[in-house]
């Protein structure tokens, strides 16, 4: 065999193996979750509270916000999710006080419609210099069997806890 032979089947071999490494991940493998999906209601994850009536920004008091959703999930015999968020808050030109509660609310939904269960949660802040504040929440959620997850899909909502005045204030915004 002549060096140049030698050379092109050293050279195929090399492609082949470097093929046969990238061919241990399939990208048309398909991998089933049972984790539940986690997100921010729409128009309930931001809410400015102003001063009675008012449209004016000398009026606002606060403006809070759920943000940085992350999630962890473990599927086994049971299906354990722990969510984690923040909740920052920005005093207006109205807020007189150090600190601040807002309530927030987590909804569990089965197949997307059926309501499971609905937590009210508060939470302090308290502004720093700049009027800023903002606290890490985390929740936990469990769905007692695997088979279960397995029948149903499970969809855990955050949301700031709005009446329905102030949530029609935030649709039309």
């Amino acid at each position: 065999m002549s060096l140049k032979t030698v050379s092109r089947w050293f050279v195929l071999g090399l492609s082949v193996a470097a093929l046969s490494a990238c061919a241990r991940e399939n990208p048309l493998e398909v991998t089933i979750d049972h984790c539940p999906a986690v997100a921010v209601m729409g128009d309930m994850g931001t809410f400015t509270r102003i001063k009675g009536d008012s449209d004016l920004a000398k009026d606002i008091e606060y403006t809070a916000t759920l943000s940085r959703v992350d999630t962890e999930c473990s599927q086994e015999e049971q299906v354990a999710t722990k969510v984690s968020f923040d909740i920052s808050v920005l005093a207006g030109p109205a807020n007189k006080d150090r600190s601040v509660t807002v309530d927030y609310f987590v909804l569990t939904l089965k197949d997307n419609y059926s309501l499971i269960s609905k937590k009210t949660y508060s939470v302090t802040l308290t502004f720093d210099r700049s009027g800023r504040a903002s606290k890490r929440q985390t929740i936990d959620h469990l769905v007692p069997t695997i088979d279960q997850a397995r029948e149903y899909d499970y969809e855990i909502l955050l949301a700031l806890n709005l009446t329905p005045n102030e949530v029609m204030r935030n649709i039309k915004r």
